[in-house]
């Protein structure tokens, strides 16, 4: 059931990205499907410690205070995102999740920057570069 449960979550979360991508704009629909998935599995199997789980949306909600104070030039969407995942993964795995992304994004940003694709003032998808983060979490356990 668990490997069910990664791929209905890996499909959504590439289903979000895909959006992102074309819209700038996360799906509360889809965040609110994830974020069922993710309460169901926790009352279910409890693959997480509670401290691991609590701390996991710590993550998110710091991200989405982020997203206040910077004028949502991190989107909110982005952070409610994180705080799913940090339900699902835990806080550990979440960190290393943000990691990847924020790295990914960083070198994708100051490529565009560089070959002049773009002005400095240019928002790109934050939400591929956390399904990468994501997919990397998973393969590296």
């Amino acid at each position: 059931m668990e490997v069910m449960i990664k791929l209905i979550l890996t499909c959504l979360l590439g289903g979000i990205a895909v959006m992102d991508c074309k819209r700038k704009q996360v799906s509360n629909l889809l965040l609110g499907v994830a974020a069922g998935i993710v309460i169901i599995n926790y009352i279910l199997y409890r693959p997480i410690a509670i401290v691991s789980l609590i701390g996991g949306i710590l993550v998110g909600v710091a991200l989405v205070g982020v997203s206040y104070i910077t004028r949502q030039k991190i989107g909110i969407g982005d952070g409610l995102l994180v705080i799913i995942l940090g339900a699902y993964l835990g806080f550990e795995r979440v960190g290393i999740l943000l990691l990847y992304a924020l790295t990914l994004s960083a070198i994708w940003s100051g490529l565009l920057l560089v070959i002049k694709k773009v002005k400095k003032d240019y928002v790109i998808a934050f939400v591929p570069f956390i399904f990468i983060g994501y997919l990397g979490v998973w393969i590296h356990g």
